[in-house]
Formats: structure tokens, sequence, C-alpha cells
């Protein structure tokens, strides 16, 4: 046992990571359909919460904590893994244009 957590407890952490994640895509997915809301965003959001949390993940010495963590890493792997095709086509879209700007002459793109 690690950190006193029995192999039952510690598949309930698995279980509030898998519960949280699936949640989390449901009402990421509704959020994403809504005008004005940038997947970009949502994107960067998730992933920098989720590494905050990762830091933390040393100091965290009791179940509660480890189940808060899940948690937290849940929703925010439920909110980065279905936008990481938007991503990359944004990606794509940015690198284009950067080489498209500078391959012109004068290093603009023209309208």
């Amino acid at each position: 046992m690690l950190l006193g957590v029995s192999k039952s407890r510690a598949a309930l952490l698995l279980s509030v990571l898998a519960v949280s994640s699936t949640a989390s895509r449901l009402v990421v997915g509704w959020v994403a359909d809504s005008p004005g809301v940038d997947s970009v965003v949502l994107y960067s959001i998730a992933l920098l919460i989720a590494g905050a949390a990762t830091c933390t993940l040393p100091a965290l010495r009791s179940y509660q904590l480890l189940c808060g963590y899940q948690l937290v890493y849940g929703v925010c792997c439920g909110e980065y893994l279905p936008f990481g095709g938007s991503v990359a086509q944004w990606l794509g879209r940015w690198i284009r244009d950067r080489e498209v700007a500078s391959s012109t002459p004068g290093g603009c793109v023209s309208e």
C-alpha cells in the first residue's frame, strides 16, 4: 500500500477520474458549441490547470487530497482531449499563414 491507500480505494481514484472526465466532456461539448467560445482558449486553460494540479501531486499526502486531484485532473482531461483536433487544425492554419507570409516579397500577405 502506497500512502496507506488500499487497492480498492486506489481503484476508486481511477473511477473518480473517469467519471469527472466523462461529465466534463459533455459539459465542455455543450459550451464549445456556444457562439463566441474559442476552443483553443478552452484547451489552453484546461492544459494549464492540469499542469498546475500535477505540480502539486508530490505534496498530496491524504486520500481526500488525491480524490480532489483526480477530480480536477479528470475535468481538465475531459476538456482538452476532445479539442486536440481543433487545436491541430488551428496550428496548421497558423503555420501555413506564416509560411505564406515568409514566401511573399516583402514578407507580408496581400489580401
